[in-house]
């Protein structure tokens, strides 16, 4: 094919063509026509892209909202679980600290009992008692958190004592629940 630089009587032919079409009524009016309708596409193209895209980014928004409040939904039911367990522990605590108290009374009275006849195991059991008071109080004085740093430390100084306190646990508490 060659250019119409090239070949004179291409260009003329075309350039006639050209000519009568924008002379033609119909022709011209077809050419606005179609002018007009390539327009209102590329404008209604151009509006349903504008309104794409708000959309996506409303719903982007409400999607991350949603997200955002069921995050923080999550985290204050997470939060209130562990008050809740925190202060079930510390109810726990304290019940097992007045179980104690409770223990080291009664042995001071039996060992008040046996002043007359066995002042020396009574002198026993009164030590014996007045140290589980002790220990008592210092289970009501303690948080859960020192406690919990307490044994971790205890876990790692003597690793045999603890596996060993852990068995023996283990045994106590399963001869309480199979009675």
């Amino acid at each position: 094919m060659q250019n119409s630089q090239t070949n004179p009587t291409l260009a003329n032919t075309a350039q006639g063509v050209a000519d009568r079409v924008k002379s033609s009524p119909t022709a011209n009016a077809a050419a606005n026509a179609v002018e007009n309708a390539v327009q209102q596409t590329s404008h209604a193209m151009t509006d349903a892209q504008h309104k794409a895209t708000s959309k996506l980014a409303s719903f982007s928004a409400d999607a991350s909202d949603q997200a955002t409040d069921a995050l923080h939904s999550a985290s204050k039911m997470m939060s209130n679980a562990a008050k809740s367990a925190g202060e079930i522990a510390e109810n726990q605590k304290n019940a097992g600290a007045d179980a104690m108290s409770y223990v080291a009374t009664k042995a001071h009275d039996m060992a008040d009992q046996l002043q007359g006849s066995a002042p020396q195991l009574s002198n026993t059991v009164h030590t014996a008692a007045s140290g589980v008071q002790d220990a008592s109080q210092q289970l009501r004085d303690t948080s859960l958190n020192d406690m919990a740093n307490s044994l971790a430390s205890a876990a790692k100084e003597r690793p045999l004592a603890t596996v060993a306190a852990a068995f023996v646990a283990g045994i106590v508490i399963s001869r309480l629940f199979s009675a």
